[in-house]
């Protein structure tokens, strides 16, 4: 059972990208029309998109609902809102240059879309450190040649590593690749891994799904499809010394978004989210058990 605690990523340690924002910064003193839209540039450096509902002038949209529809974040910062959902795209690449402040010996892209990832590391000095491309074509379930040669290419949606140099104050830099069309990241979290134990056998994984299925008086179904979260239900081993901090851990972040592992050999087991619940059981002379309900954000 692993965790990845990301680091918050702003304009201030967001370095480099190709991704440009298309939006107008909102004017003061401009007259805006119906379906305008422009971008918010926060304190922090990020950028929020809202779209006009009427027309105005001289009204902040961060503070006027009623005059402008808050669309989230803009392309650029979408994948950084710490949300799967929202996606930052661009035609044949997303290129992103990160500077880490402290340590950060893991990494998780959610909800890719592309054909491989390379990743590099450089460190404080600006020498290379980590160089590695990462292709995302699937091989789960292919296990013989006719399925080689002749299944449906699949392509895995997540990428996590941890084990990028542990070194400090480094430049993280991923190019997410789809040549010919259009690259997209719905999550980027780079940080410190922390493990608690042991899972063990009998984990549960499964989905909650918010799509609305209806039926009329004649028996008529109409569904409307949304987003599903993804739920784990597991216990893990955690040794005597590690019980005290485990719970620290966990209490610090209750109400934060974290990336969880519960199991490497289950990528379907990855969720980002909360815990909806943990009870530490001492059971044992050297080990207790952990048992956690995690639910995952759209």
């Amino acid at each position: 059972m692993k965790i990845i605690l990301p680091l918050e990523i702003t304009g201030a340690n967001l370095i480099d990208t190709n991704v440009t924002e298309t939006l107008p910064v909102w004017d003061e003193a401009t007259a805006y029309v119906t379906a305008d839209q422009v971008r918010v540039i926060q304190a922090d450096g990020t950028g929020i998109a809202y779209e006009a509902l009427a027309g105005n002038t001289g009204k902040d949209p961060a503070e006027n609902p009623a005059e402008w529809l808050d669309l989230g974040p803009t392309n650029l910062w979408a994948m950084f809102d710490k949300k799967v959902g929202t996606r930052t795209v661009l035609e044949g690449s997303v290129d992103v240059s990160i500077d880490v402040t402290g340590r950060a010996d893991s990494l998780a892209l959610l909800n890719l879309t592309g054909t491989d990832v390379d990743v590099v590391v450089a460190d404080a000095d600006g020498n290379t450190i980590y160089d590695e491309n990462y292709p995302l074509v699937s091989v789960d379930g292919i296990d013989n040649w006719y399925d080689y040669f002749f299944a449906e290419i699949e392509t895995t949606d997540k990428l996590i590593l941890t084990d990028l140099p542990n070194n400090y104050n480094t430049t993280v830099r991923i190019t997410v690749n789809y040549a010919d069309a259009t690259a997209g990241v719905g999550w980027f979290a780079i940080g410190r891994l922390v493990d608690f134990g042991v899972t063990e056998k009998g984990m549960g994984i499964g989905i909650t799904d918010y799509s609305l299925k209806e039926a009329d008086d004649f028996g008529n179904l109409f569904v409307s499809e949304r987003p599903y979260s993804g739920t784990v239900v597991a216990r893990a081993l955690v040794e005597k010394r590690r019980v005290d901090p485990v719970y620290r851990t966990l209490a610090g972040i209750r109400a934060t978004p974290v990336v969880w592992i519960p199991a490497d050999a289950y990528t379907s087991s990855i969720v980002v989210g909360f815990f909806r619940e943990f009870k530490i059981a001492i059971e044992y002379p050297t080990y207790s058990l952990c048992n956690i309900e995690i639910e995952g954000l759209t």
